[in-house]
């Protein structure tokens, strides 16, 4: 099966997810690869990447349905886990704009081994009605 730029070029978070395949798909997971990539303000490409996952974070609900998932395979447990943990291994503590929204949703997922099932179940739900 093609993959998602390819069956989708002028689609939503083509180079967002184009990207994230390079450098973390299963075959590949080149973490520090693409933490040079990141770094590489001279890229047009880089600067589309770090703008496109900026806008993710904004609103994951906005990401085509299973294709980061689908490409990158990652263990987050969410798509928006999934993010914002990107988002910090790429730029550290440099403000990326998450909605609040965003951030609850993915908190649950990191730190389930240490939440009941009410606490987890609380969280989610407040992310998912937005409060």
């Amino acid at each position: 099966m093609p993959f998602y730029w390819e069956r989708h070029p002028d689609g939503p978070f083509v180079t967002l997810i184009a990207v994230a395949t390079s450098w973390l798909h299963p075959e590949i997971d080149d973490l520090g690869g693409l933490k040079g990539f990141a770094r590489r303000d001279d890229l047009d490409k880089a600067r589309v990447f770090k703008s496109e996952l900026r806008e993710a974070l904004r609103d994951p609900s906005q990401l085509p349905l299973g294709e980061l998932f689908g490409s990158v395979k990652y263990d987050n447990g969410s798509d928006e886990a999934f993010l914002v943990w990107l988002w910090h291994e790429l730029y550290g503590d440099e403000r990326s704009d998450a909605s609040v929204l965003t951030r609850l949703r993915a908190l649950p997922e990191p730190f389930a081994d240490r939440l009941d099932g009410r606490a987890s179940y609380n969280i989610h739900e407040a992310a998912r009605v937005g409060e």
